[in-house]
């Protein structure tokens, strides 16, 4: 068995291959195409400060719907990573994790399934109270 070993580089030059976001979205889906783009509009129409940066991940595990497709022909801006069908949830978000801490300095992870559809109102609810909460030391 070969033990691979990173290349050695050093900190600086990692930095500036993240990418800053304020609030980092991530997704495993499989087919699941309407569900899939609507949970993205919901997220894409929120009401927050337009300081804050938005980005979204999302795993397409081999899905046969078009689901890849119909992401990147409405929402280009989601970083969208294709799998074989063998992930499944957890393997799926397992590899989401590694990628995006490989890729982005973020703020807030929000972790969600592709069926839910949020309030308008929901990212500025959910960043308010965690502010609250943070100045209370909770």
């Amino acid at each position: 068995m070969t033990k691979c070993i990173p290349k050695k580089t050093s900190m600086r030059s990692k930095v500036k291959l993240m990418k800053e976001v304020d609030l980092l979205f991530i997704a495993c889906v499989h087919n699941r195409k309407k569900k899939t783009l609507a949970a993205l509009k919901s997220i894409f129409e929120q009401n927050i400060c337009p300081k804050f940066s938005i980005q979204i991940v999302i795993l397409d595990d081999g899905s046969i719907d078009q689901t890849a497709l119909a992401v990147k022909k409405f929402f280009p801006k989601v970083d969208l990573l294709t799998g074989d069908g063998s992930y499944f949830w957890a393997g799926g978000m397992r590899y989401l994790f590694s990628y995006i801490h490989k890729r982005y300095n973020f703020r807030y992870l929000v972790v969600f399934n592709d069926d839910i559809v949020l309030n308008e109102n929901a990212l500025i609810s959910l960043i308010n109270t965690s502010t609250k909460l943070r100045k209370k030391n909770i």
